[in-house]
């Protein structure tokens, strides 16, 4: 080394205190291929339709994005779709004192699977909501769909069939239904009507559909 004004200038003599650098060819491909990596919060942008914000708080979290990662894989379901329905499984966690997010690939499976179900409009979002609490929980250990077969969960989309179990719920509530018609749009009173519909159905008819339902019946019953 040499002295160069007051500086030590290192560029022409080695330092016999440092080891020589051999740069290997696999440690050049492997660098070439790290720079042509995508970030993660871009692949999630191009690849999953995320806004740049959520992109940027999924990566943020290895947990979360593993778990994201997982459902996305199992099922392509639309992102805001997911989006909203991890704000709803955060809440279930939270209520039932378990951590979030979930780490367990089988819970992702399953998480998935549901998702679409309710997507697909075979499940109602109610049922949706009582299956994930149910494997939060630990309730169930079978397949979604077994035990939706099992217990015959499925949404009732029929026209006829939702008019029937209006019918019958307004034969059970006949106080209420004429309290409704002598108080037309009167919300408090449809909406106890509504929520016996869905009981009635054991949530597998769709709280608009129900009161869309009700409503329809109570202006029938009103023209009688």
């Amino acid at each position: 080394m040499r002295e160069k004004e007051i500086e030590t200038d290192y560029r022409f003599m080695p330092e016999p205190n440092l080891p020589a650098v051999v740069i290997s060819s696999d440690l050049l491909a492997n660098a070439r291929r790290n720079v042509k990596r995508r970030p993660t919060y871009v692949r999630y942008i191009e690849e999953y339709g995320f806004d740049p914000g959520s992109a940027l708080h999924i990566v943020k979290d290895e947990h979360l994005s593993n778990f994201i990662d997982q459902v996305l894989h199992e099922d392509c379901l639309d992102v805001p779709f997911v989006m909203g329905w991890l704000k709803e499984l955060k809440r279930i966690r939270g209520n039932s004192d378990v951590n979030y997010p979930p780490s367990s690939k089988e819970f992702a499976s399953n998480f998935a699977k549901i998702l679409r179900l309710n997507c697909d409009g075979r499940l109602t979002r109610l049922t949706t909501i009582d299956l994930v609490r149910n494997y939060v929980n630990g309730d169930l250990c079978c397949a979604p769909l077994e035990f939706v077969e099992k217990e015959n969960l499925w949404q009732i989309n029929d026209s006829s069939e939702i008019a029937n179990v209006v019918n019958m719920v307004f034969d059970e509530h006949k106080e209420l239904v004429a309290k409704a018609k002598a108080q037309p749009g009167k919300t408090k009173l449809i909406n106890k009507l509504r929520n016996a519909v869905i009981d009635a159905s054991r949530k597998r008819i769709d709280v608009q559909r129900a009161a869309n339902a009700v409503v329809e019946n109570l202006g029938r019953c009103s023209g009688d």
